[in-house]
C-alpha cells in the first residue's frame, strides 16, 4: 500500500524501511539525491539524525523521515531528546520518527594540499546526534527484524541489518557508566523497523 500510494499521490511523509524489500537501495537513493543536488561525490555524503517529537506532515524537504521504530533494551526520553535506562519492565517501546539528514563530508587536506579519503575529525563534522550539546552517543544498529542476525547478499549487505543510528545518550545514563556505548551494547538496545 505504501509504494502503491507513492506512485499515485507522491513521496510519503515518513518511510517505513521495514516495509521495503531492499532498505539499503533507498538509503543510498537518498544520498545520490543529495549529492546530485550539492554536486558533491556520493562517497562524501554522510549522515546526522534528529528525532522527532511528533509525526511530521509533509515528505523531507532534505534527506528523509523514518518512522514505524521500535526500541529494544532501553527508553527513548523525549523531553531530554536522549536513551535512557528503562522506567519500566518493558523491552520494547515504540520509537519516534527519524530524520535522516545528509551532508557534505568533504575528505581532509593532507600535509600537501591534496585530499585524501579518511573521513574528516570531529570538530570539522557537523554534529551526528542532536539532543545531548557534546554529550554521548550511541551508533545504535537498526535491524529489518527482531533476529539480529542474516545473511550477507552479494552486494555486500546484510539481509537485516540496515544502519547505524547515531543517538544521544542520557547525561544520567552517561555519568553511571564510564562507557555509555558499551554498556548499551551489551544490554543489546537496538532499533527495530519492522
Amino acid at each position: 500500500a505504501m509504494l502503491d500510494a507513492w506512485v499515485d499521490v507522491g513521496p510519503p511523509d515518513v518511510c517505513w524501511l521495514g516495509g521495503l524489500m531492499f532498505p539499503h537501495a533507498f538509503i543510498t537513493g537518498v544520498k545520490q539525491n543529495y549529492s546530485r543536488a550539492v554536486g558533491c561525490p556520493i562517497d562524501e555524503v554522510a549522515w546526522r539524525f534528529e528525532v522527532l517529537s511528533q509525526a511530521p506532515a509533509a515528505p523531507a524537504m532534505s534527506g528523509c523521515y523514518v518512522g514505524r521504530l521500535t526500541l529494544e533494551g532501553c527508553q527513548w526520553d523525549g523531553s531530554r531528546g536522549a536513551l535512557c535506562e528503562p522506567r519500566d519492565a518493558r523491552t520494547r517501546v515504540p520509537f519516534p520518527p527519524v530524520h535522516f539528514i545528509p551532508f557534505h563530508r568533504p575528505p581532509p587536506k593532507a600535509a600537501g594540499g591534496e585530499s585524501t579519503s579518511a573521513p574528516t575529525s570531529p570538530e570539522r563534522a557537523p554534529p551526528v546526534a542532536t539532543g545531548a550539546a557534546g554529550g554521548a552517543t550511541y551508533a545504535c544498529p537498526m535491524y529489518r527484524t527482531e533476529a539480529r542476525r542474516g545473511e550477507l547478499l552479494t552486494t555486500g549487505h546484510s539481509t537485516n541489518f540496515i544502519i547505524d543510528v547515531t543517538l544521544p545518550v542520557a547525561q544520567a545514563l552517561a555519568d553511571r557508566h564510564s562507557d555509555p556505548a558499551a554498556h548499551l551494547t551489551k544490554r543489546g538496545v537496538a532499533l527495530i523497523a519492522s
